[in-house]
């Protein structure tokens, strides 16, 4: 849940509460008509809370599933896209490093088989982000407290790794950020190898 909803629910849930001990300090005060009122402002303050509250869980759970599976083996694997950020841009001036928008994705393997993920795509439709040419990306793996990278992993059951790509360059930070907070970067596509069988899987960033 984040800060904003927090602390929507929090106040809801607050002045939930005082309605709801106003209305039985006016009832004891022979008060009848101002008790009622409290009692349904203050009820109402709670539900709200709470329908928002399981709104926005059912909302977060929705976002970790793929957006599309293929392939027969893809429908059993249980990925789950943990969350996604920006690396800090690079000034173009900073001749060292050639990808200067990285978005990075967290992935945990909640499944029992382990999956060995492919070099990946991105899929940018209408009004999407498109990528820095040629494409790039790398698979990160913390390994001994130090992050490393490759083209391709074998992620264990129970296993967590994160996945940067490339984007335009000749979009804004802020622009990005906005886009990310929506789900509205692109799409991307990780070919996988569970066993002798391939899938693919897709998820919105």
């Amino acid at each position: 849940m984040d800060d904003g909803v927090f602390i929507g629910v929090f106040l809801a849930l607050f002045f939930g509460g005082l309605g709801v001990a106003y209305g039985g300090y006016s009832l004891n005060n022979d008060h009848p008509l101002m008790a009622l009122l409290s009692y349904v402002l203050g009820g109402a303050l709670v539900a709200a809370s709470v329908v928002l509250a399981f709104l926005r869980i059912d909302r977060s759970t929705r976002q970790k599933r793929p957006a599309s599976a293929q392939g027969a083996i893809a429908q059993t694997l249980e990925l789950s896209l943990q969350g996604t950020r920006l690396d800090p841009r690079v000034p173009d001036s900073d001749p060292k490093i050639v990808y200067k928008a990285k978005v990075i994705a967290t992935f945990f393997n909640r499944g029992d088989q382990s999956i060995h993920f492919l070099a990946p795509s991105w899929i940018s439709n209408p009004g999407d982000v498109g990528i820095q040419s040629p494409f790039a990306y790398r698979y990160r793996l913390d390994i001994k407290g130090h992050q490393e990278e490759f083209e391709d992993v074998h992620i264990e059951p129970q296993g967590k790794f994160s996945i940067w790509v490339g984007l335009d360059k000749s979009v804004p930070h802020e622009e990005l950020e906005k886009r990310r907070g929506r789900n509205q970067l692109g799409t991307l596509h990780l070919p996988v190898r569970v066993g002798n069988q391939e899938a693919a899987l897709e998820y919105r960033l």
